[in-house]
């Protein structure tokens, strides 16, 4: 989970046009980093925050292209109407280790890890608690047509 640093100031500030400006810039920066090198999915989720699924990811790869992603991100060349503001992300990741896994709790965990790291600075990226304590063994393949979203099974 993925969520830009200080958004709701951009909006505040720049204006509503300009935040969806910056979050089109940072979604495809995203897509363009996971393409080279590690399959991906992503998608928006909710206001200011992105799910990026990695299927197949060892947890070590996952939080390396976490980071990748949020460098890239601040070297995102700001809008002329934003000139001394850097974006910034914090991403907070959780994975699974079996394919009994239930993508709301997927979900919840990513989600806390990412407000672990907003409340820690922001500007971060958090593996889940959850997470940190497994081994490290490759993420389950998420296969979205294998569960629907009211289920709440995946794999």
């Amino acid at each position: 989970m993925t969520g830009v640093d200080h958004f709701k100031a951009i909006n505040d500030t720049w204006g509503h046009r300009q935040g969806d400006s910056v979050l089109k810039a940072i979604a495809e920066t995203c897509r363009h980093s996971l393409r080279r090198r590690h399959p991906g999915v992503i998608g928006r989720f909710g206001g200011e925050e992105f799910i990026v699924a990695l299927p197949d990811t060892h947890l070590k790869d996952a939080q390396m292209v976490a980071e990748r992603l949020q460098q890239k991100v601040s070297e995102l060349a700001v809008m002329e109407a934003m000139p001394e503001h850097r974006l910034t992300v914090t991403i907070g990741i959780a994975g699974v280790f079996n394919e009994e896994a239930d993508l709301d709790a997927l979900i919840h965990q990513a989600d806390q890890a990412l407000y672990a790291g907003k409340h820690g600075g922001r500007n971060r990226v958090v593996v889940s608690q959850e997470v940190g304590d497994q081994p490290q063994l490759p993420l389950a393949h998420l296969d979205p047509g294998r569960s629907s979203p009211s289920s709440g099974r995946y794999g």
